[in-house]
């Protein structure tokens, strides 16, 4: 036996207003990514950075509810003792200073955020000291 099954239950639970304009973000800032949809249906975008030499995959996630609801980003590979990371090992990107806005931020802010989260990495691995210099913890 069949049954047909709305479409858009297979869909996350995002506007896709949102999606689209975040999608023509980022095409006009030239971010390239690969674009999945997890188990959940959560939409996930994958972007490539190198940090000293090294390919990182910085995965930004949108949850369901999303603008309401904060993305998460992963970079990977990274140490597992590395500090500012959450228990399910999303990076600490909004800190004390930074909040998530809905209605100001999007996924470029969350790129943006990543990578100083990487400068301070990279100083980590050289150091064994964070820099809380610049905004995110």
């Amino acid at each position: 036996m069949a049954c047909l099954v709305p479409l858009s239950t297979l869909l996350p639970g995002i506007q896709q207003s949102r999606i689209v304009r975040e999608f023509d973000a980022l095409r006009r800032a030239d971010e390239a990514h690969t674009t999945e949809l997890t188990a959940d249906h959560e939409i996930e975008l994958k972007f490539r950075h190198e940090n000293n030499g090294e390919e990182i995959i910085l995965t930004v996630r949108l949850p369901h509810g999303y603008p309401s609801q904060a993305p998460k980003i992963f970079a990977n590979p990274i140490k597992s003792e590395c500090p500012h990371k959450w228990q399910d090992g999303s990076l600490c990107i909004f800190g004390m200073m930074e909040i998530w806005n809905p209605g100001k931020h999007d996924v470029l802010d969350v790129l943006a955020l990543a990578r100083q989260w990487l400068g301070r990495y990279r100083e980590w691995e050289k150091t064994g000291q964070w820099s809380d210099v610049g905004g995110a913890s």
